[in-house]
């Protein structure tokens, strides 16, 4: 059984382009069908800011953790 959750440790991760918001919003939505979820854990304010802006923050599919 795969797990509930799926958690990319972020801290290390400076600058995000379109093509990886869009691969990150994808993956967080195919997770979500199937009743898991993506998470950042310690994503940087501006990398947050980048995701949040695809399909605005309350429509976001990716859950973020400090």
């Amino acid at each position: 059984m795969h797990g509930a959750r799926v958690v990319i440790e972020a801290q290390q991760i400076n600058f995000i382009d379109y093509s990886g918001v869009e691969m990150l919003h994808q993956e967080a939505r195919r997770l979500l069908r199937q009743d898991r979820s993506l998470t950042l854990r310690g994503a940087r304010p501006p990398v947050v800011e980048e995701l949040r802006k695809l399909e605005g923050a309350e429509k976001c599919p990716i859950r973020f953790e400090d």
